[in-house]
């Protein structure tokens, strides 16, 4: 239905109302279909004009930017934005929110304009619910504003709403404080002891909550027990609750869940070799920034599977040989490369690059690679290299030096050069001086007879 209404909407594009348009493209990333050449042309059509849109428009529209992976227009996208700071006092509270999701999902860091969201929020604080509550401070610890009176009047606003938060709610409030606050922030405010009570309270029902992919329980496992400085039988006990979720997790879950472990360092053989084993098993689906991070994982734990070993490395080296993996991404995990003896199977090429970027101590755990082997040049003492009849002339030291030698005179300004290269050239200098004595021969030049000068020249040459 979608791939057919797609010609139908670009053949009457301008029948489309600005409104109409726009909620074309939020069903279509509502349903993540891509069709970059509907969104393509209908970001043209919109930015020519934005200031018929409402709020609910805007933040519709950039919503659907953000969800339908399929580029944006940077004149649309600065007009919306422009649009969104200007009315964001006066919008909607679910358009507000939308619009700070959106943000959010794009990476959109112009702080001025994201200064005007959040401050045009503050008075609305009381009128969230808590998910939107906790769902707001998430997207504000993750937009890199440094805003400490906003933070206080969070802090606050979630003493009040803690015994209230539960699931995915409370797992968002717990990461954003561990972004945003410091552990004595949070005595400030009497939330440390509170907050690990709560978390530790609903372990059972948060392990309810995970289903299949892990889901708040894994954020609270990555963020509490380093944050919170919770003891080493919590951080067992929150790994137990999330173990039962493991056969169920990507590729992307895996990685992070043994994050957690390797931040808790929590060594505990029953709950990491079903990890190992369901890592081993879904190799093939691990991205580069994934396999980094396992990488390092397994070097801070100290601890990691022969089986294992082996498919970390062979997908290193197939990402290597891809050239999916930078230079930059594997200089931080030296010391796990070292370690787990997965430097020497990089490509030397490879190993170079984050070679030069490396410091004195990072490069201390790893050996040296090989400087890149140059052919050696052919010197003028070892004689001409064997001839090629495909290849071009190769160029020699002090080719062009004698190409600078000045050559006889011939007419005026004119110069011809001179190389004794063979019986060719011989034979053409000795045709080029018979010229030289016809020109000498002649009476001088004159301007009637220049053009036939210049012809016989060139036909000589």
């Amino acid at each position: 239905v979608y791939s057919s209404s797609v010609s139908h909407i670009l053949r009457n594009l301008v029948g489309f109302r600005s409104s109409d348009l726009i909620l074309s493209c939020w069903s279509f990333a509502k349903t993540q279909h891509k069709s970059g050449a509907f969104f393509q042309k209908a970001q043209e059509v919109l930015s020519t004009d934005v200031s018929r849109l409402t709020s609910t428009d805007i933040s519709m529209m950039l919503w659907s930017l953000s969800r339908a992976d399929c580029g944006f227009n940077d004149v649309l996208l600065s007009s919306l934005s422009h649009r969104a700071a200007m009315e964001c006092r006066t919008m909607p509270l679910k358009a507000l929110l939308v619009t700070c999701t959106a943000f959010a999902r794009l990476g959109f860091a112009q702080q001025s304009i994201l200064v005007e969201l959040y401050r045009s929020l503050y008075p609305l604080l009381p009128d969230l619910s808590n998910g939107q509550f906790a769902h707001v401070f998430l997207l504000f610890s993750m937009s890199g504003l440094r805003d400490g009176a906003f933070v206080n009047r969070m802090l606050n606003e979630g003493a009040g709403r803690l015994d209230r938060l539960h699931g995915r709610s409370l797992s968002n409030f717990v990461v954003a404080c561990s972004k945003t606050t410091t552990l004595s922030e949070l005595q400030m405010h009497g939330l440390e002891n509170r907050l690990k009570q709560h978390t530790m309270l609903l372990l059972p029902k948060l392990s309810v909550e995970a289903g299949a992919g892990g889901g708040p329980l894994l954020d609270i496992f990555l963020a509490a027990p380093s944050y919170l400085v919770l003891p080493e039988d919590d951080c067992l006990e929150v790994a137990r609750a999330l173990s039962g979720h493991i056969p169920g997790m990507g590729a992307a879950e895996l990685t992070r869940c043994l994050l957690g472990f390797a931040k808790a360092k929590l060594m505990h053989k029953p709950l990491l070799l079903p990890l190992f084993y369901k890592l081993h098993k879904a190799r093939d689906q691990l991205q580069p920034e994934d396999l980094v991070s396992c990488i390092w994982s397994v070097h801070l734990l100290g601890f990691c599977k022969p089986k294992l070993r082996r498919s970390l490395g062979f997908m290193l080296t197939q990402h290597a040989k891809n050239r999916r993996i930078a230079p930059r991404s594997l200089l931080q995990v030296m010391p796990a490369l070292g370690n787990l003896h997965m430097w020497g199977r990089l490509p030397l090429s490879l190993q170079r690059g984050v070679w030069r970027l490396a410091g004195e101590d990072q490069r201390r755990c790893v050996p040296e690679p090989p400087e890149k082997v140059m052919q050696p040049s052919t010197g003028p003492d070892e004689g001409p290299p064997p001839e090629k009849p495909w290849c071009l002339p190769r160029l020699v030291p002090g080719l062009l030096r004698r190409r600078m030698k000045r050559g006889q005179i011939v007419v005026g300004a004119q110069q011809l050069e001179s190389l004794p290269l063979g019986q060719q050239m011989a034979e053409l200098k000795e045709r080029e001086e018979q010229g030289l004595a016809e020109v000498n021969q002649k009476p001088p030049v004159t301007g009637r007879t220049a053009v036939d000068d210049f012809v016989r020249l060139v036909q000589r040459l």
